[in-house]
């Protein structure tokens, strides 16, 4: 049980660190400053719609898996893990690079405008 603990422990710090790193990068990308309240939104709806959606669909893909392929079911639910990963890291390639730091406006914001 102890093991779970630390393994819990690790695993939701690297998330934590990756969520932080992750959002700054979007902070620094956002098309515009007025709507970069909406933007955000849009993000974490996506973030936590994805999630969601897992959650929901993992059971019947694992009991479709064992009565299908017999097991335990879990090497189809991995298996349709790793298409979507390969999905999602061939949807984020249109996106551009960043250019060198001294493209990038880093004043701060004054105000939100939220319309």
């Amino acid at each position: 049980m102890a093991w779970v603990i630390i393994g819990n422990f690790i695993f939701n710090f690297g998330f934590g660190m990756y969520n932080a790193v992750d959002n700054a990068l979007v902070n620094r990308i956002l098309p515009s400053k007025e709507n970069a309240a909406k933007d955000i939104s849009i993000m974490n709806t996506t973030t936590n719609m994805a999630s969601t959606l897992v959650s929901f669909a993992a059971p019947a893909l694992i009991a479709f898996g064992a009565s299908t392929f017999g097991g335990d079911g879990y090497t189809l639910f991995f298996l349709v893990l790793a298409v979507f990963s390969i999905l999602s890291a061939i949807a984020v390639l249109p996106i551009p690079e960043m250019e060198g730091k001294g493209d990038v406006d880093d004043e701060p914001m004054d105000e939100i405008v939220v319309s």
